[in-house]
């Protein structure tokens, strides 16, 4: 009978094995000194990453890779957007290296150019760069939280 669940923290240097007899011995106890009020009971421990993360893992796994697949297609959209840019100025360019642009020059302009349609680009899907960012905030700030109860 799953009648009642307890959350808790093992202590550094306790194993699931110790936890699981310690608290078993509670148990036993609490069912010796009231008898007729309890019936056999035991203790189980399962790690909060299993009992909350397996039940949506694979649903997880498929919003990432369909937040990926996401990604990808719009990094292709981009990369198609430099390539017909590129396409309609090739004209432009031309005309501008006739009347004396360096080679240089010319590449410094177009690679700004497409620096700056990327970084738009990436500002714009938030990026994976965002999350990684997120995601290290959130263990600094756990480990921080864990740290100061210890």
């Amino acid at each position: 009978m799953n009648f009642l669940r307890v959350l808790g923290r093992l202590e550094p240097g306790v194993s699931e094995a110790q936890a699981t007899a310690s608290i078993q011995s509670v148990i036993d106890w609490q069912v010796q000194t009231f008898p007729a009020d309890e019936s056999a009971m035991n203790a189980s421990m399962i790690s909060l990453q299993d009992q909350i993360g397996a039940p949506v893992s694979k649903a997880l796994a498929m919003l990432l890779s369909a937040s990926a697949l996401v990604l990808l297609i719009a990094c292709a959209n981009l990369a198609g957007l430099v390539l017909a840019r590129s396409q309609a100025r090739e004209q432009e360019l031309s005309l501008r290296r006739a009347l004396g642009a360096g080679r240089g020059r010319l590449m410094r302009h177009v690679l700004v150019e497409s620096a700056i349609i990327a970084g738009i680009g990436a500002v714009a899907s938030k990026g994976r760069a965002l999350t990684a960012f997120g995601i290290d905030l959130v263990d600094q700030i756990r480990s921080a939280l864990l740290d100061a109860t210890h």
